[in-house]
């Protein structure tokens, strides 16, 4: 085997290794961001529950906290676009 051919074999299993890496982060990533959106929904209904004329403390605690995992969600998605972006470009390199 040429040093030429062992290169290209040596990128394109790089290339497959990296490409499986990203896709196991991206699972992960989605399962942390289905367990951030059930927490931003617990959030919603103890907000509901809660009556901010009896209890402004509490009530403003979880307003605080539903901001928060907002905040958090939008992290998240911007890490899977960018993870996305990672897939696409070592697909591109290795066509």
């Amino acid at each position: 085997m040429s040093p030429k051919d062992y290169n290209k074999k040596v990128n394109e299993e790089t290339s497959r290794t990296r490409i499986s890496r990203l896709k196991n982060m991206k699972r992960v990533e989605m399962e942390y961001l289905d367990a951030v959106k059930k927490q931003m929904g617990y959030w919603n209904n103890q907000i509901n529950a809660t009556d901010p004329q009896e209890d402004e403390d509490r009530y403003n605690e979880l307003k605080n906290n539903a901001e928060n995992e907002k905040e958090h969600i939008k992290q998240v998605q911007d890490e899977l676009n960018r993870i996305n972006q990672e897939i696409e470009r070592e697909l591109n390199i290795r066509r």
